[in-house]
């Protein structure tokens, strides 16, 4: 029998072969999500979006729009690859809590037992989790490519103030998740990226997500800057010492199967329990209606609390959304930084009210 993931995957790749009229949506539905979306796209000055749906725990749509790169005019298909920023922050999570039920390490482990610089700081993992840890994004990317800046971004981390003091406080930074996967390769014994590939990428069955740079000849969406004059970057925002926070690159196929992976709590990468640690809220966010779980965001919709996590980089945004109790979620790639993020899902959610 073929496990959940492959399975998955099998049907989101006939799903794309299929005529238009493929199950879940009919062929209204499809025809708005095709023309409206790419009207938002075209009047947000987006070069190129890739969106993917799930809705009752099966995939319904996947489609690329406009182009990966103004210069060369290539479309966006359902296997470019995107910098999908912070969503890479959901991986990091599942790594995080593939360790705790390997009893390596626990939520309440103290930072300082596994990064020596941070001795005496009071730093909790579930704060890193949480961001609670007090800690400052004031150090910017720099396009490391080195494994051993890891080492030295730790270091200068650990010198720098609190904002406030650890747990008692909340501020979003890329800074405590770099700090968690500098803690699983201490914990694992692997380069971070290595430990993404085989216990997650491979568990997941995600063909075309990587932790690395995408080579230059591959199918993979070039950054586009500025609102009114959109132009090409001069250079894809990946960094080696930011991949736990906001390195990973992905496809819209592969976030599909990452969709059905976290909504069917797939056992292949974690236990019941782990996933209802990860989505339960634990801690306010200076956000209205928006909570921290561990690592995912929790956004109050109606009585519920519905697991999300955007992303922004230079050239990139990026949207993911879960809705468990309708095993539904929406998935949003954009190589712009003008991308509409909250108007294509409410469009999307509308047209999915209309079946």
């Amino acid at each position: 029998m073929m496990d959940i993931p492959t399975a998955a995957r099998v049907f989101v790749a006939a799903l794309l072969l299929s005529p238009p009229a493929a199950a879940g949506l009919s062929d209204a539905q499809r025809a708005q999500l095709d023309t409206r979306i790419e009207h938002l796209r075209q009047h947000a000055r987006v070069p190129g979006l890739a969106i993917g749906i799930v809705d009752g725990g099966e995939p319904v749509y996947a489609r690329g729009f406009g182009v990966r790169d103004l210069a060369t005019k290539q479309p966006v298909t359902t296997d470019t690859r995107f910098h999908i920023a912070s969503i890479s922050k959901t991986f990091t999570v599942m790594a995080v809590m593939q360790l705790i039920e390997q009893d390596k390490v626990t939520l309440n482990d103290k930072l300082e037992r596994w990064l020596p610089p941070f001795a005496g700081s009071g730093i909790t993992i579930e704060q890193l989790l949480t961001h609670t840890a007090g800690l400052e994004d004031w150090i910017d990317p720099e396009g490391a490519t080195d494994d051993a800046q890891v080492a030295d971004y730790v270091a200068r981390v650990a010198k720098h103030h609190h904002a406030y003091p650890p747990g008692h406080g909340w501020a979003y930074t890329d800074a405590d998740f770099n700090l968690l996967g500098a803690v699983i390769e201490v914990v694992s014994g692997e380069k971070f990226p290595d430990y993404l590939a085989a216990h997650v990428f491979a568990k997941a069955g995600l063909a075309r997500t990587t932790a690395l740079l995408p080579p230059p000849d591959d199918d993979f969406a070039w950054p586009h800057s500025g609102e009114w004059h959109v132009k090409r970057a001069k250079q894809h925002p990946w960094d080696r010492v930011f991949i736990p926070s906001s390195g990973v690159e992905s496809t819209v196929t592969d976030l599909l199967q990452w969709c059905l992976v976290n909504l069917r709590r797939d056992p292949a990468l974690l236990t019941a329990k782990s996933y209802a640690l990860m989505f339960t809220p634990r801690v306010e966010t200076e956000w209205d209606d928006v909570s921290m779980g561990l690592g995912w965001q929790l956004e109050k919709r109606g009585k519920e609390w519905l697991p999300r996590h955007p992303g922004g980089d230079p050239g990139f945004h990026t949207l993911l959304t879960l809705d468990p109790p309708r095993q539904r979620a929406i998935v949003i790639l954009s190589n712009g930084e003008t991308t509409p993020r909250s108007e294509i899902r409410d469009l999307i959610e509308e047209i999915l009210r209309s079946n």
